[in-house]
């Protein structure tokens, strides 16, 4: 079972790139290549549902703790509140709900 889980996971990261051409850039720890990845708290080799154990993710070399998406690394940096989460917000972004309304008045939609 252990090789089919490596097979699995080898064929989303490093086959993939080489599919797309992208193999010397991407998809696997290598000096020189780009590096967004994600640190399980498990062994998805063991048990592919460990997979949902993210305990960290660093994206063009900023390190952020995955429960709470601040920034640890290179140096610390509180998560700004997304827009739902601020007061009054809405879980559509306020730019995609004046584009639906434009559309709505050209098309002349009702609800």
């Amino acid at each position: 079972m252990n090789g089919v889980l490596h097979s699995r996971l080898k064929s989303v990261t490093l086959d993939g790139t080489r599919y797309i051409g992208m193999d010397r850039d991407i998809g696997s720890i290598e000096a020189g290549k780009l590096a967004d990845l994600f640190v399980i708290d498990g062994n998805p080799l063991e048990d592919i549902r460990q997979s949902e154990n993210v305990a960290w993710t660093m994206i063009s070399g900023r390190l952020y703790d995955a429960k709470t998406m601040d920034q640890v690394a290179p140096s610390a940096v509180k998560r700004q509140p997304f827009f739902w989460e601020k007061e009054g917000g809405d879980t559509i972004h306020p730019a995609a709900m004046e584009y639906i309304e434009r559309l709505a008045e050209k098309h002349g939609w009702r609800h």
